[in-house]
């Protein structure tokens, strides 16, 4: 993939369930209301860039968030264990 496309784990800071990027707001049209608040996430790094995602349904997005959440932290551990 491409760079602009990637986020390094390292320099993930955490899963954030909602339309917590403005990606989402670019989604909005006079012909579409955007993706449910709902059924989205996002995936935020310490440098600012973003992984926006659109699940199914909101349990699809709870699993995605406390999960890419516990990786955050383990690695925040271990690096602190150093």
């Amino acid at each position: 993939p491409k760079l602009k496309y990637t986020l390094e784990t390292m320099l993930i800071d955490k899963a954030v369930k909602g339309h917590a990027t403005d990606a989402f707001k670019k989604t909005k049209s006079l012909f579409s209301k955007g993706p449910k608040k709902e059924h989205c996430f996002s995936i935020i790094s310490v440098d600012g860039k973003s992984i926006n995602v659109e699940c199914e349904n909101e349990s699809e997005v709870d699993i995605w968030v406390n999960n890419v959440n516990a990786v955050v932290e383990y690695m925040k551990k271990k690096i602190n264990s150093y």
